[in-house]
């Protein structure tokens, strides 16, 4: 029997965004939008379809209650006078990917089901370079989950397949409805320290940077203007903060040059 290699949540990552993609399933790393409080590593739609998958080195409680957090919070919007609970949302499934699970405890097996969660087991082995070189060719996951990429022979294993989470039919075309295509920019499973992921700040802020690089020396108050005539707005409250925050954050982040001391006036770099 082969040794199993340890690998990293990103490096796990990774490699569920592979498999997912070979599901036919678009997939966003790192997705940061306010229909719900945290990053999941995976956001992936196929059609109508939405599931979310939290990537882990093992299945632990904390990574079972990352998942149910999209029910609780749920919950807790529909229950409370202060939330609306039509900004909330449930994808139609959940996946806790993981790399070697072993066997599942009974406590951790009844949870998973009751709470309609999948497990997606992956692991890796290395592989000898003729083997990689016979199978360089086709990088697909074959009929038994086996694939051959970067040097290693991986194996996809569904543990536990999830099931329709209830309420998913109601509202998770709300998640859809928050996702953009610059959103697939990052790294699944990456620290956020890493800056790698799309926020609603990045996406703005890209906006801006294109409207100057284009335009040449711009006033903010044409460049807010721009940003709502042309470029789908901005993600702040106001056209007042917004003038604001970005001439603050262009010279802050050294994304443009202020040219007036006196008055906020911007040019590329």
């Amino acid at each position: 029997m082969k040794q199993l290699l340890k690998k990293t949540e990103e490096e796990l990552a990774s490699a569920a965004d592979r498999y997912f993609q070979s599901k036919a399933w678009s997939t966003y790393p790192e997705v940061v939008t306010p229909i719900f409080n945290g990053r999941p590593d995976l956001v992936c739609i196929k059609q109508q379809l939405v599931m979310v998958a939290e990537v882990k080195v093992s299945l632990t409680y904390p990574v079972i209650e990352q998942l149910t957090r999209w029910r609780h919070e749920m919950q807790k919007a529909t229950t409370s006078a202060f939330q609306d609970e039509t900004n909330k949302a449930i994808p139609h499934l959940l996946y806790a990917v993981v790399g070697k699970a072993g066997r599942l405890s009974d406590l951790k097996h009844e949870i998973l089901k009751q709470h309609r969660i999948g497990v997606l087991e992956i692991t890796a082995e290395a592989t000898p370079e003729w083997a990689m070189e016979y199978h360089q060719r086709d990088s697909r996951i074959d009929t038994f989950g086996y694939s051959y990429f970067e040097g290693c022979r991986w194996r996809f294993n569904e543990l536990l397949p999830a099931r329709i989470q209830h309420g998913s039919r109601q509202t998770a075309h709300r998640i859809i409805e928050h996702l953009n295509p610059d959103m697939r920019c990052g790294s699944a499973g990456a620290s956020g320290r890493k800056g790698g992921h799309m926020t609603p700040f990045r996406r703005t802020m890209n906006k801006v940077v294109e409207i100057i690089n284009s335009k040449g020396e711009l006033h903010i108050s044409y460049i807010v203007e721009e940003l709502n005539d042309r470029m789908g707005g901005h993600h702040y409250t106001s056209d007042k903060v917004a003038s604001a925050q970005i001439a603050k954050f262009l010279v802050k982040l050294d994304l443009a040059k202020r040219i007036d001391s006196s008055r906020p006036i911007f040019a590329p770099k």
